[in-house]
């Protein structure tokens, strides 16, 4: 048997039972209190912050027998019915409006609205996911939300609370829901595993907690996980590092070490220890960034762990400020800034792997960026270099260790866990002859970090050796302090630091030693517009591999890469490289297209985007072309090639501009325009005899051809059993014509079926309909214009019998009454039939006119409709024969 999840087993049944929404559950508590509650609420948020709940909650403090009130008492029939593992309420109705969010739902709910309650005091409806409704379904509730019954409330619950339009949200009350703060989602995280009787270690909640985001049902589902997967010792740490993919303590804290002591050998070991177990790149460098936080976080504040800054267990935050009294606080908050970097970087890169050294190798590289926090970290280094070197002097002579590409962790000796001391102490070497103070030959101890010919980026080419030590400063390690050059090469770094605070460090160069530096090759500072476009094209792929290439370039260099590095990252040479810094610099993003030579830049400004959707809702034969209609690629081809204004747009960003302008694809529909000079006088015509002359007043026109031949239709059937009938198609009878006449006053049709249309047709149906009024008095017949209706000899008959021909506008057939008859005899007689012959298909026609005249309308509503035609002539003064009252008398 299946237990509950741990989210619904612990759901809250109060408002007291809620965590971390005070701010939304006391205002409800005392409008509850003081019997005013409003007829609609929104509640939104994050998910798994406690809407539906408060929902559920505030539907059961409503509908309580000792209610309304702000604690339920739990023991009538209606807090049973509403509890935690209740059968529910017939009363309290929960909507997914994500698949009942259309009109037709929402008229459903609202005709079923003013129904009463069946049993409790009020019918309340729960409105989950309130942002999915339709527009036209909001609409349709907006006059039930707005002036309710008193019996009903509306509760709507929604994460997207700027998709609720307007006119709802304006009519509800709006409590906003927030994400739980970490501190009271642990504790109560902690309660719960203390009920389920469970051992979790110290390190699992702060994880669990994370992984919830601040979402409780999330925290809780995760909580529910590792309690399912848990062994006779219950949840460990490993257990759910492993399981909930973060990264293991001691991963961290070694790179992290590796990071402080400047070691590249155990920092790349690392990296390749996370790669080959199978860990996410990308997670790891989540979680480092994570840990880097904290750290920066104790170096400002060493009592971060005691005030609640840091979630961590005690041994943690120890551990952690001993590493933080190794780094400097420059050197934490760069390191912070280039992996928080690296982590933009690596979303949608196709080599997580490289990200993540190249990352590593830029935190232990201080000396490959020139801005004031890399030098700032240099000079922590240099400092600390020689507060170690200093030490270990006094204690034990030892000869010089060899120079090497990355500072080892001998430069570190301020960090207990990292000091290492040689085996068996050596002499001590010969003291050289103390240099002149403030010389460049004072730091001529220290080796160079390259050998041979030095290129540096926009200058000529160097020799290493004493004099590169005055184009790249602070690259060689300072493990020679101790030496007869300390004092001299402390003095250059306070004139460094002191320096470095004004001029930046082509200015510490120039003031310390005397020098000047060439400045590598950078783009210059992005625009946020520049680089939203640059992060799109790299994170989501472009059909150009020129534009892509170029763009992950450019945004590596604003990274802080150097040439070198960017040429590895995309495999080109270090020229292109340069080339589109430059262009880059010099032309904007113009430098991403193939050609970037006099091109124009990709964005249009406002100007441009009208003439493109004033070019697109033009039809292409106005502007001299060929076709009818605009293609996306006809369209995008004829803009670049426009003489007086040429727009360069791809054909993707020209469909996303006409859908954000409102431009859409239609399809083009035609309609007769008539050309009838006395359309409105023949409307008004008509018009005036059906409303005034009702009585008096006929239709004639012609139905058809009709046919013989199988017709299909719809019919009542059983769900995927359709009738199906035999049918014989070969027919040739021909066809005819049902020549139909109504009496607009008392609504009946009559007609009979001619093989064709002709004069002699329209004649003996017009004497029918005079025949239909022996009394002589003047009638009018509404008639299709058509010329076997406009005969002279039948107009010249009309004349003598008192009979006024109303005839309809040019193509406005419309705007005879029988047309809108028609339909039902097509539909009730002729669809779903199979009539052997004419004679039959008449006689059935006959057949239903007979019973539509006898059931056209109710008797009393006929009586209905007499008295107010009477009323409304007696106001208007006008007798049966059109003559006023003073006339008759």
């Amino acid at each position: 048997m299946s237990s509950l999840a741990l989210y619904r087993r612990y759901r809250p049944e109060s408002f007291a039972e809620v965590i971390g929404q005070e701010h939304v559950t006391a205002p409800l508590m005392q409008a509850l209190r003081n019997n005013r509650v409003n007829h609609a609420y929104l509640f939104s948020g994050p998910r798994g912050c406690g809407k539906t709940t408060s929902a559920r909650i505030l539907a059961r403090c409503l509908n309580c027998e000792q209610g309304p009130t702000p604690t339920p008492c739990g023991e009538c029939q209606s807090c049973k019915d509403l509890a935690r593992n209740g059968p529910g309420s017939i009363d309290v109705i929960e909507i997914d409006a994500a698949s009942h969010g259309g009109v037709d739902d929402a008229r459903d709910l609202r005709e079923k609205a003013f129904f009463g309650p069946a049993s409790s005091r009020y019918k309340i409806y729960i409105i989950d996911e309130a942002h999915m409704v339709t527009p036209a379904g909001f609409n349709a509730l907006l006059k039930v939300v707005e002036e309710p019954p008193e019996h009903l409330k509306f509760i709507f619950a929604t994460t997207e609370p700027e998709k609720v339009i307007g006119t709802i949200r304006s009519r509800t009350h709006h409590y906003p829901f927030r994400l739980v703060p970490p501190g009271t989602l642990r504790t109560y995280l902690g309660e719960v595993c203390g009920r389920e009787g469970a051992h979790v270690e110290d390190g699992v909640l702060p994880l669990v907690v994370r992984a919830g985001a601040g979402s409780v049902r999330d925290s809780m589902s995760v909580m529910d996980q590792l309690l399912a997967g848990a062994a006779d010792q219950g949840v460990t740490y490993a257990m759910a590092t492993s399981l909930l993919g973060y990264t293991d303590g001691t991963l961290l804290d070694a790179v992290v070490d590796a990071f402080a002591a400047g070691d590249g050998a155990a920092a790349f070991e690392i990296v390749d220890r996370v790669v080959e177990g199978g860990n996410d790149p990308r997670r790891f460098v989540a979680d480092l960034l994570e840990r880097l936080r904290d750290l920066v976080i104790l170096a400002a504040v060493p009592d971060a762990g005691e005030k609640g800054l840091i979630d961590a267990p005690a041994d943690v935050v120890q551990r952690m400020q001993d590493q933080a009294s190794v780094f400097g606080a420059a050197e934490l908050s760069r390191a912070a800034d280039l992996v928080n970097t690296g982590l933009t970087e690596m979303r949608g890169a196709t080599s997580p792997r490289l990200q993540l050294e190249l990352i590593c190798a830029r935190v232990l590289l201080p000396a490959a960026f020139d801005d004031e926090r890399s030098v700032q970290a240099r000079l922590d280094r240099l400092e600390r270099g020689g507060a170690a070197a200093a030490a270990a002097a006094s204690l034990a002579a030892a000869p010089a260790p060899a120079m090497g590409y990355v500072p080892g962790p001998e430069a570190h000796a301020m960090a207990p866990a990292v000091v290492r001391a040689p085996a068996q102490p050596a002499p001590a070497p010969a003291l050289a002859p103390e240099p002149a103070p403030m010389a460049p030959a004072a730091l001529q101890s220290v080796e160079p970090r390259l050998h041979g010919p030095l290129v540096v980026e926009g200058g000529g080419q160097q020799h290493a050796g004493a004099d590169q030590l005055q184009l790249q400063p602070g690259r060689g390690r300072a493990a020679h302090l101790g030496e007869p050059g300390v004092d001299q090469t402390s003095a250059v770094t306070g004139k460094v630091r002191r320096v470095a605070r004004g001029a930046g460090w082509k200015g510490v160069l120039q003031s310390a030693w005397g020098g000047g530096m060439a400045q590598p090759v950078r783009v210059r500072g992005l625009t946020e517009q520049e680089g939203q476009k640059l992060q799109n094209i790299v994170r989501r792929g472009s059909t150009s591999s020129v534009r892509f290439r170029r763009a992950m370039m450019l945004l590596a260099s604003a990274g802080g890469s150097t040439v070198p590095v960017i040429a590895r990252l995309v495999q080109a040479d270090e020229d292109t490289v340069r080339d589109v810094i430059h262009k880059f610099n010099e032309i904007g993003l113009a430098c991403l297209d193939p050609r970037w030579a006099g091109g124009r830049p990709r964005l249009l400004d406002r100007d441009d985007e009208d003439f493109v959707v004033q070019t697109a809702t033009t039809r292409p034969t106005v502007l001299g072309k060929p076709f009818t209609r605009w293609s996306i690629r006809k369209l995008a081809d004829h803009l670049r090639r426009n003489i007086t204004r040429p727009v360069r747009i791809g054909r993707e960003a020209l469909r996303c501009l006409l859908a954000r302008r409102g431009v859409t694809f239609q399809r083009t529909k035609t309609w007769k325009e008539s050309p009838d000079p006395e359309f409105d006088a023949k409307l008004a015509r008509i018009e005036y005899a059906i409303n005034q002359r009702p009585n008096r007043t006929f239709a004639f026109d012609e139905f058809g051809p009709l046919g013989i031949r199988p017709t299909a239709g719809s019919c009542w059937a059983k769900e995927n059993r359709p009738d199906r009938l035999p049918a014989t198609y070969r027919r040739t009878h021909g066809i005819t014509y049902f020549h139909g006449c109504y009496s607009v006053g008392d609504d009946q049709l009559w007609g009979i079926n001619r093989r064709r249309k002709g004069i002699d047709h329209t004649w003996a149906a017009l004497r029918s309909i005079r025949a239909a009024r022996p009394d002589g008095a003047p009638i009018y017949v509404i008639l299709d214009n058509l010329s076997a209706h406009m005969n002279w000899r039948m107009k010249r008959w009309a004349m003598k019998n008192k009979v006024e021909l109303c005839f309809t506008p040019t193509y406005a057939s419309w705007a005879n009454p029988i047309e809108a008859h028609f339909g039902p005899l097509r539909q009730f007689t002729l669809a779903n039939s199979h009539h052997p012959n004419h004679t039959a298909q008449t006689r059935a026609l006959h057949a239903y006119l007979r019973w539509r005249n006898r059931n056209a309308r109710h008797p009393d509503v006929l009586a209905a409709q007499r008295r107010e035609r009477a009323r409304i002539r007696s106001e208007r003064g006008v007798r049966f024969g059109g003559r006023t009252r003073t006339e008759a008398a």
